[in-house]
């Protein structure tokens, strides 16, 4: 641990007051993607009303399934996900049960939404209780088990499925960190966005031997992310979806 202590060094955040954590992989993303949405939105705070969308309570609907092991015809419906919606989910949910990818993962028992928080204490990074008001880390992991002295992370997803040269592994690479803090034991863990609908998944593996590396890869990320003193806005097709433009919070729309 007296080595991972050295990648706050390097970065200067030993001793560094972390203005903006507890820190998840959505809270840095949204940083990528766009500094002045997370001013508006982990800075100033400022709330928008929840406007759902078919495909965002369509992939609630598959992930309370999977988690629940249920058909989900109990599941209520909305103006938006309508029983015609959910009876055409249940028929994407019954052909993913069918699926190798899913026998494989599913057969094994496993754990379902598990909250993890990542804790710096003065030289040793450890896990700690979701709700430690100082957590560096936080997040939640859909699935995971361990098989053959190996850890396996899943992260289900629903709607377009993205290839895997494409696909961005920085969620799965926090969930993997905190993994190895968890299980000592473990020195590789199997890392899966699995995409529903599909029957697909993008994989990466990860070693205990590269944690160093990884830790200061989120590291850095925080750091940028603390000495940014403009948080300026980032245009492109984000644009269109967002929250805050939506509803005027956005520079342009004021």
């Amino acid at each position: 641990m007296k080595l991972l202590n050295k990648v706050f060094n390097l970065f200067g955040l030993y001793n560094k007051l972390i203005d903006y954590s507890p820190y998840s992989y959505s809270k840095i993303n949204t940083w990528k993607r766009c500094p002045y949405k997370f001013q508006l939105k982990y800075i100033e705070k400022i709330k928008t009303p929840f406007v759902p969308n078919l495909a965002l309570l369509k992939g609630s609907f598959l992930h309370y399934c999977i988690e629940k092991n249920t058909n989900g015809k109990e599941y209520a419906t909305t103006a938006i996900f309508t029983e015609e919606e959910k009876n055409k989910a249940i028929k994407i949910l019954s052909r993913f049960r069918k699926s190798e990818l899913c026998q494989f993962y599913l057969s094994v028992k496993g754990e379902h939404e598990v909250d993890f928080s990542i804790l710096k204490e003065k030289d040793i990074f450890k896990v700690a209780n979701f709700e430690n008001i100082n957590a560096l880390f936080k997040g939640k992991i859909d699935y995971l088990f361990q098989k053959n002295n190996e850890l396996y992370i899943l992260d289900w997803k629903s709607g377009k499925y993205i290839d895997q040269d494409d696909q961005k592994f920085d969620q799965l690479l926090l969930y993997a960190i905190w993994g190895f803090l968890k299980y000592e034991n473990i020195n590789t863990i199997n890392c899966s966005f699995v995409y529903i609908e599909h029957l697909k998944e993008n994989k990466v593996i990860y070693h205990r031997k590269d944690l160093k590396s990884y830790i200061e890869k989120y590291i850095e990320y925080i750091n940028k992310i603390e000495s940014d003193e403009s948080f300026e806005k980032i245009k492109s097709k984000q644009c269109d979806y967002c929250e805050y433009r939506k509803f005027k919070h956005c520079i342009e729309e004021k």
